[in-house]
């Protein structure tokens, strides 16, 4: 059930309105060189997770998403109703400096100056950011009240910018006299809502018991990740070492000792975790970041770690990174320990034996390469449910 929420704001509030803001044990275990470089690893990616946990939450950022009524602003359409400007950023420096009431002033002065500041695109509101409606009139003479309704979204619905669905105005005609206009400002309270669409209504009341809308939108709120789980099949250079010994007898009569891999499958299928650990405040995963910058290198490329999803998950250990070309599909590389037996008692493959022989082994850790595509579960699996939702709603019409 979404969770209704309802705030009035007056105009031009007062200053005192602030803005708110194991590795399994064996008889026969023989400590190798790729045990020593497990131990690194996990041990650097200890340090690096516990500094993230011990970092504080992000700073907040402040955006005003800016309304008017038509054919009043420069370059607004000469049509009734209400439309999105534009929106103006709040620089870093300045946040929380003045209240609402002196920001709403700020930002009307930056729209009547044509300032470069006020963006026409429209913003990505994460859950690091305190998100502002400001809604021009040219006139007013009853007060308005701005209701805000919350519900979750999935990620395959989201665009990456909020919607337009907006009302027409009811019984407003565009004016074109700004002078004796006024803006209404109103929190949409977006900050640690991560995964949330805010539906906003604001109204005019008309009478005691009577309302009439002017504006109705919608933001989503994306989430920041730390983390991800990704996985998808990979070709190590150990899969061909990982082998059972027996013996067999061959066309001459003489025991020898064979081979034969444990697993046919020509690839791995491990499960990483992807720490998005260049990434000051984490992830948006529902936007490419940018080609050929240190910031989009940076959320691109990520180490992870990982173990085999169904061949022996606690015998084979992966760490690495991985590289994001598409959003939700990643190319990995790095090592792969894996706990593999061999031959132990100066015994090889193909050796002739007494007959009865059973051939000596041994458990050792040895260390090789991997590389794969993965895609994220979490997004290919919203991504796939939705397709079928719709296939089946389709099926049923």
């Amino acid at each position: 059930m979404a969770l209704q929420i309802r705030r009035a704001h007056q105009f031009f509030s007062s200053p005192q309105d602030l803005i708110a803001l194991s590795t399994s044990n064996g008889t026969n275990r023989e400590k190798g060189p790729g045990t020593y470089s497990i131990l690194r690893i996990v041990g650097g990616l200890t340090l690096c997770l516990s500094q993230l946990f011990s970092a504080p939450n992000a700073e907040s950022a402040e955006k005003w998403l800016i309304y008017s009524e038509a054919g009043v602003f420069p370059d607004s359409p000469n049509l009734l109703g209400h439309f999105y400007y534009g929106y103006y950023e709040v620089p870093e420096n300045e946040i929380g400096a003045i209240d609402i009431s002196a920001r709403t002033h700020e930002v009307y002065q930056k729209i009547l100056n044509k300032d470069k500041e006020i963006k026409k695109a429209k913003p990505i509101i994460t859950r690091k950011d305190d998100g502002y409606l400001l809604l021009y009139l040219s006139g007013m003479d009853k007060p308005l009240i701005c209701t805000k309704a919350e519900a979750a979204f999935k990620q395959s619905d989201a665009p990456v910018v909020p919607s337009d669905t907006l009302s027409n105005v009811k019984g407003i005609t565009s004016i074109n006299q700004e002078q004796n206009g006024k803006v209404f400002p109103c929190d949409l309270e977006t900050r640690d809502k991560g995964n949330t669409r805010i539906t906003f209504t604001v109204e005019k009341q008309l009478t005691d018991t009577t309302k009439g809308e002017l504006l109705k939108g919608t933001v989503l709120v994306h989430e920041l990740y730390r983390f991800r789980i990704i996985s998808g099949p990979v070709f190590s250079s150990l899969i061909t070492k990982n082998r059972t010994y027996s013996t067999l007898v061959n066309a001459g009569g003489q025991t020898v000792i064979s081979s034969s891999r444990t697993n046919d499958a020509p690839v791995n299928f491990p499960l990483f975790l992807k720490c998005y650990c260049f990434s000051k405040d984490g992830r948006d995963i529902l936007v490419n970041p940018p080609y050929l910058t240190w910031e989009g290198f940076r959320q691109r490329v990520n180490p992870i770690v990982g173990i085999n999803l169904v061949d022996n998950p606690f015998k084979n250990f992966y760490a690495g990174f991985s590289f994001e070309p598409v959003l939700g599909v990643d190319i990995v590389a790095g090592a792969h320990f894996a706990k593999i037996d061999q031959l132990a008692g100066g015994f090889s493959d193909g050796q002739v034996v007494a007959a009865g022989t059973q051939p000596p082994t041994t458990s050792k850790f040895l260390t090789g390469g991997f590389v794969g595509v993965t895609a994220d579960v979490g997004v290919i699996g919203s991504w796939l449910g939705s397709q079928i939702t719709k296939t089946i709603k389709e099926g049923l019409r």
